[in-house]
């Protein structure tokens, strides 16, 4: 009875043993996709920031080309108040 209890043990442990992987491949899926979701979460945020900055650039190059016009590169070495007065 040993001999047919050790086969039915061998038989079980071969029949889990393909259950076992796929268990195993599904939980390294799900931590995958954990980790997949965490990267995607973060590069939004490194997105949301990134138009941030862009936008507070764009509203601060605007505000000195508008209001300042002294601050603007100048023209043959004079400034746009210096060719108004010529």
């Amino acid at each position: 009875m040993t001999e047919n209890s050790d086969a039915r043990r061998a038989d079980a442990a071969t029949a889990t043993a393909p259950e076992a992987d796929m268990a195993k491949a599904f939980q390294e899926l799900a931590r995958g996709e954990q980790t997949a979701s965490a990267l995607e979460s973060r590069l939004t945020e490194v997105e949301r920031r990134i138009d941030q900055l862009l936008a507070s650039v764009q509203e601060s190059t605007h505000q000195v080309e508008h209001h300042h016009p002294d601050h603007l590169p100048k023209e043959n070495g004079n400034s746009s108040k210096d060719a108004e007065r010529q």
